[in-house]
């Protein structure tokens, strides 16, 4: 259950990776071709598609860091909530 979830976030909402499983129904094997391809897919420096994940990996990175450092939202969220019980 965790996989499908991680699954949507990684390929559709962040749009940070390939979707292995397209087109397969539960219980479908993912064949070697496939693997090939997609290993193929984010070895290629010059490809556009991967150019575009890395980016927008880099973008993501950058908004969690934030997120996590001083004065960031999950630290401010997580301070008030912890002060909540004071």
């Amino acid at each position: 259950m965790d996989q499908t979830t991680n699954r949507k976030h990684i390929v559709e909402d962040w749009k940070i990776g390939l979707d292995a499983k397209r087109g397969l129904g539960i219980g479908d094997l993912l064949r070697s071709r496939e693997i090939a391809r997609l290993v193929k897919s984010f070895m290629d420096l010059d490809s556009d598609e991967r150019k575009e994940m890395a980016r927008r990996a880099r973008a993501l990175r950058e908004t969690t860091l934030a997120a996590i450092s001083d004065g960031g939202t999950s630290t401010s969220n997580l301070d008030s909530f912890l002060a909540s019980f004071n």
